[in-house]
């Protein structure tokens, strides 16, 4: 379709232009760091004490603030579906295929999360067997000791379906690393944008627009017969995706009254969980606070977009988009740092707001880089798709 229409929803494929975004590892970078922090402070900021002079109180605030930084998984979310739509985009331009979609999402995903889970498996073996039982296991931050898997937990670990393996063999998730359950969120957004590829290939962005419209029927009719979808996208986690392709269609095909449409949608999106007086999408706090600041996020996605190339030469930026270039290492190895030192310090006693801030952090997140640097260019680098797209 023309980038001029204001109306169409649907796209053809048109000759290839850049739809790169350059401040998107940026933004990456700073959703990893904020899921660092508060891995790092977990131990402590749940059960702060406010104090009773202005310093200790400061701290409180401060540390207790970390506690909301979790909202990086929504906002990945977010970039993941503008990576992937800009992916799919591509295919379709270059006539790529589906089978090609999918193996190089099998090739970037995969190889380095199985290296990941296996240095995890023998840090906590070891850890459980001769350093310090419970160090990883009995953490604020669940971890799993290997030879407590069962055959269908360590498939589900495998193959990133355990969120929802359960569904079909029974029992209930169990991860080795807890943050797993991200990326098997992940691998279902990635293959129902493979079936929209394959089934809709000129009409992906109609295709995706009536999915995210279903999501809340669907919801509403399985809140009524008593059907769960806990652990699949269908639960309220793909209108996270859909946020990131709404930012990317805004950006690349609409036309001026288009822009204003999906701005507007996006605005009456924040308030969208006050609307939800049953509590069917947003049953506490923190998803909804994750949901008004992810919806924000893909507003000023879209809106800053005219000044990416500024924004991408700011030096402020420049430890963000290093965080970002290595965020999937940084994400697969930061929890062993975070929680051994995290659970090690507080076992320690050094359970003080001040304390956690000035040390415990920054031990935690100079290491978690540190390492996480290592693991990339020994391992993940062999896996980047030969474009350097990282989605």
């Amino acid at each position: 379709m023309d980038s001029g229409s204001d109306t169409a929803i649907s796209i053809v494929c048109v000759p290839a232009r850049s739809f790169r975004d350059q401040t998107l590892d940026a933004w990456r970078g700073f959703a990893c760091i904020l899921l660092v922090i508060y891995h790092s402070t977990m131990h402590v900021s749940k059960s702060a004490e406010l104090g009773e002079n202005w310093w200790d109180k400061l701290g409180y605030y401060l540390l207790t603030a970390t506690a909301s930084f979790n909202v990086g998984v929504p906002i990945f979310f977010v970039i993941s579906g503008y990576c992937i739509m800009a992916t799919l985009d591509g295919r379709c331009r270059s006539g790529g295929g589906v089978g090609v979609y999918f193996w190089r999402r099998f090739r970037r995903i995969y190889p380095p999360y199985w290296i990941g889970m296996l240095i995890s498996s023998i840090v906590i073996l070891f850890s459980e067997r001769f350093f310090w039982p419970g160090l990883f296991t009995r953490s604020n931050f669940k971890m799993t000791a290997p030879t407590r898997l069962n055959v269908f937990e360590w498939a589900g670990n495998l193959t990133l379906t355990e969120s929802w393996r359960c569904h079909l063999t029974g029992g209930s998730d169990k991860y080795l690393v807890g943050h797993a359950w991200t990326l098997c969120y992940e691998e279902q957004f990635y293959a129902v944008a493979g079936v929209i590829l394959f089934l809709a290939p000129k009409r992906m962005f109609l295709a995706a627009f009536m999915i995210t419209l279903s999501i809340p029927i669907v919801v509403g009719w399985a809140h009524r017969n008593g059907i769960h979808f806990e652990g699949t996208i269908i639960g309220g986690a793909w209108l996270f995706f859909a946020a990131g392709i709404a930012a990317y269609y805004r950006i690349h095909y609409a036309g001026q009254i288009g822009r204003l449409i999906i701005s507007a949608m996006f605005s009456i999106a924040i308030f969208f969980p006050a609307f939800d007086s049953r509590h069917l999408m947003f049953s506490d706090f923190d998803p909804r606070f994750s949901w008004v600041m992810s919806m924000i996020f893909a507003f000023l996605l879209a809106a800053l977009y005219r000044k990416d190339a500024e924004l991408s030469s700011w030096r402020i930026l420049l430890p963000f988009l290093f965080c970002g270039r290595i965020c999937y290492s940084l994400y697969l190895i930061h929890p062993l740092v975070t929680t051994g030192i995290g659970h090690a310090f507080y076992q320690w006693g050094m359970r003080g707001n001040w304390q956690t801030l000035l040390v415990t952090l920054p031990v935690s997140v100079t290491l978690s880089l540190t390492i996480s640097a290592a693991f990339f260019f020994l391992v993940e680098r062999h896996f980047l798709n030969s474009n350097r797209q990282r989605e």
